[in-house]
């Protein structure tokens, strides 16, 4: 901790490490944009709780609005705090790919509602900020119509969870459905997982009317479902 890397040690070490070494140093993180796998980093040095274990749900990505929402309406203290808490060290939210459990954002929420804050409501809030989607958000700001944005996020969902599934039907309106996962199913009821539908719904919706604010979106034929009128 006292002795900063040249500039070629750091290129090096990126090479080693198999990261682009200009995107982390002009990001402040690491996304590497990689899909899920069993256990993405099985020697990463990150230790996590078997709690945070059990299922491979979420990356870093899907919690990073979360942790700044936590920032802003509790501060550092609560943040860290929490972390030792529940055992997990800050430097993971700098990987963007890592992966990490579900129960991980239902503590955090759980810690949120007893402080008396709404954190599925607060982290909407951050989701149009630049750094919140990380090399993904590039790729949004070059979407030309609302469809193609829409059709962007949900095929970039593999990139941020998979606890649900996010489908695309055209009727001639475009219907996006969000259902559990089967792998989410094996570790959680549908009744868990419902209050992360409502927040990736909102969430669309919202990077939707910010990019298009003209876009006609209204409620789909079903739980978890809104469309974009043709």
């Amino acid at each position: 901790m006292q002795l900063e890397p040249s500039a070629s040690d750091w290129y090096n070490f990126c090479q080693f490490a198999g990261v682009d070494a200009h995107k982390t140093l002009e990001l402040g993180y690491i996304d590497g944009k990689k899909k899920f796998k069993h256990r993405l980093y099985p020697e990463a040095s990150f230790s996590l709780p078997m709690r945070y274990r059990s299922d491979f749900s979420l990356k870093i990505r899907e919690l990073v609005c979360f942790r700044e929402a936590v920032l802003a309406e509790l501060g550092e203290d609560f943040w860290s705090s929490f972390l030792k808490k529940v055992g997990v060290t800050n430097e993971m939210f700098f990987v963007y790919d890592y992966q990490i459990s579900l129960n991980f954002l239902h503590d955090l929420v759980r810690t949120c509602d007893a402080a008396g804050i709404s954190l599925w409501k607060i982290a909407l809030d951050h989701t149009l900020k630049d750094d919140a989607h990380g090399v993904l958000g590039y790729e949004y700001q070059k979407r030309r119509r609302a469809q193609d944005l829409l059709e962007g996020l949900v095929q970039n969902q593999p990139y941020y969870q998979r606890a649900l599934e996010v489908e695309l039907v055209s009727s001639p309106e475009i219907t996006c459905s969000i259902r559990p996962s089967l792998t989410a199913l094996e570790s959680f009821q549908e009744s868990e997982l419902e209050p992360f539908i409502n927040y990736k719904l909102n969430e669309l919706t919202l990077l939707l009317k910010f990019h298009f604010p003209k876009a006609a979106i209204g409620p789909g034929p079903a739980f978890g479902s809104f469309q974009l009128m043709a």
